[in-house]
């Protein structure tokens, strides 16, 4: 039965400093893969875009790859991807407990989907469960994501962070406790 959506992720454009000034509505918020079924099936791979000055939302399309799914999972707004920034995802469960480590981009710009693992490389590891957020880190605008569920069921207590000069994902500081999707959120310098 068709329950409505859930285990998805939202980015919210509000407010976010490194948003492209070409960007036509930056109150925009992009909603990615999720769950339809109950109980734990129906792993989707939609991105939705929701206007709260409208209150309607418009299904923008699926990630490329039929086998990539994107259930608890990080999303975040990319300002590097393409002309006006894009939107990227990247681990994530699906109903089958399939855990992966990849990342794929929507380039907002462009309104296509970048190849699974084209910008951002994929994450050190299979993970899902955990809380993403951006960061202002000295005038560098950074991508993170904290905690989480590793491959084996445990909690994680880490942190990774990308930027556009970073090379991929690189390691942060140890987060003191393991928790399950705590969410993040932004901060400036």
């Amino acid at each position: 039965d068709y329950i409505g959506f859930w285990g998805l992720d939202v980015v919210s454009l509000i407010n976010n400093p490194a948003l492209k000034h070409g960007i036509t509505n930056p109150n925009m918020c992009y909603l990615s893969g999720g769950n339809h079924e109950k109980p734990g099936g129906g792993t989707t791979r939609n991105l939705w875009r929701y206007d709260p000055e409208t209150n309607s939302g418009q299904y923008v399309g699926d990630f490329d790859d039929a086998g990539i799914v994107f259930g608890f999972h990080a999303s975040w707004y990319v300002p590097w991807i393409g002309d006006d920034g894009g939107i990227c995802v990247a681990g994530g469960a699906d109903h089958n407990h399939y855990i992966h480590s990849a990342t794929q981009c929507y380039d907002i710009g462009d309104n296509s989907f970048n190849g699974v693992n084209a910008d951002l490389g994929s994450l050190p590891e299979p993970w899902w469960g955990m809380a993403d957020g951006w960061l202002m880190n000295y005038g560098e605008y950074q991508i993170w994501l904290a905690n989480g569920v590793a491959q084996d069921g445990t909690l994680l207590p880490n942190s990774m962070y990308a930027s556009e000069t970073s090379g991929g994902f690189q390691t942060g500081p140890h987060v003191p406790v393991p928790m399950y999707r705590g969410e993040g959120t932004g901060h400036p310098d």
